[in-house]
């Protein structure tokens, strides 16, 4: 017997509680996708930079080698 109420206030604070805690947990996964995202991009975008900062090395050992051929 629920005279004034407080055992239906306790059932609704609870589920509130729940949905709380859902949304935090869909929030926190969210955030997590996008962090590694980003992550993955940032990382393809610095390999090839060192990619390119590679080809650009062995351009200039093979222009070495040439002027020294010709010299």
């Amino acid at each position: 017997l629920d005279i004034w109420g407080k055992n239906r206030d306790n059932i609704q604070m609870t589920r509130l509680g729940i949905n709380t805690a859902k949304y935090a947990y869909a929030s926190a996964r969210i955030n997590v996708t996008a962090q590694l995202a980003s992550a993955y991009f940032q990382l393809a975008r610095l390999r090839a930079l060192r990619d390119t900062q590679l080809q650009m090395v062995q351009a200039a050992v093979q222009n070495k080698r040439h002027a020294d051929a010709m010299f």
